[in-house]
């Protein structure tokens, strides 16, 4: 389960830095031309970091299943 989750992080990191990003699509980033996305922004920013933040847990549980260890450890 850990590829699909960095793959669908990375998407959504991309679609931030293209909602934020200056001088693609005007002089100003998107955001700031269309102020009711920014919380949307700041919604995608937020999913799209977790899967990176929880990454190291999500590779200690699946290692430990392909290892055989005991998921309460």
């Amino acid at each position: 389960p850990i590829l699909p989750a960095i793959v669908t992080a990375g998407l959504l990191m991309g679609i931030y830095n293209l909602l934020t990003m200056e001088d693609l699509f005007g002089p100003q980033p998107l955001v700031k031309q269309f102020p009711q996305i920014h919380d949307f922004a700041d919604i995608v920013n937020v999913i799209a970091t977790t899967a990176f933040i929880f990454l190291p847990a999500l590779i200690g549980w699946s290692s430990m299943r392909v290892f055989g260890g005991n998921p309460v450890l």
